[in-house]
């Protein structure tokens, strides 16, 4: 592929970060309606692309990258490039590295405690309650 084609598998440019892009498998991953990929590069590493679809997940796609820009890769994955004015995201591909067995509990407190020190973006909506299951339940005795 030249540098200006685009894979057949979720509208992968043909060159990241510099090098080639020489394969593209299809990812079925995430709760957006963005197209995920992991492309292979020349140079034997492999990225994970996050595509939009629409405005919708062009907006959560640069919500992602602020938060990963934020986290700097302490337990989330790097973001590497953000192309198309948040249309595509390029990021570190982990999925190797995150399976069990888990950590001990001491690390995820201090995996948390890390994490929890860092401030979200402004434009995140703090969640509002508007729905109630347990509106017309009985109080629990233990309340």
């Amino acid at each position: 592929m030249n540098a200006n084609e685009t894979s057949d598998a979720g509208d992968v440019p043909a060159s990241l970060l510099g090098h080639d892009v020489v394969a593209v498998r299809p990812l079925n991953r995430g709760l957006s309606t963005a197209r995920c990929a992991a492309a292979d590069l020349v140079d034997g590493s492999t990225v994970v692309v996050k595509r939009a679809t629409d405005d919708e997940s062009r907006e959560a796609n640069l919500l992602e990258a602020e938060v990963l820009l934020r986290l700097g890769g302490t337990h989330a994955p790097r973001l590497l490039d953000v192309l198309d004015d948040g249309g595509l995201l390029v990021l570190e591909h982990i999925t190797g590295e995150w399976a069990p067995p888990l950590p001990r509990p001491e690390l995820l407190w201090a995996a948390l405690d890390a994490t929890g020190t860092i401030s979200p973006p402004d434009r995140f909506r703090r969640m509002q309650r508007s729905y109630d299951p347990w509106g017309d339940a009985t109080v629990p005795w233990w309340i």
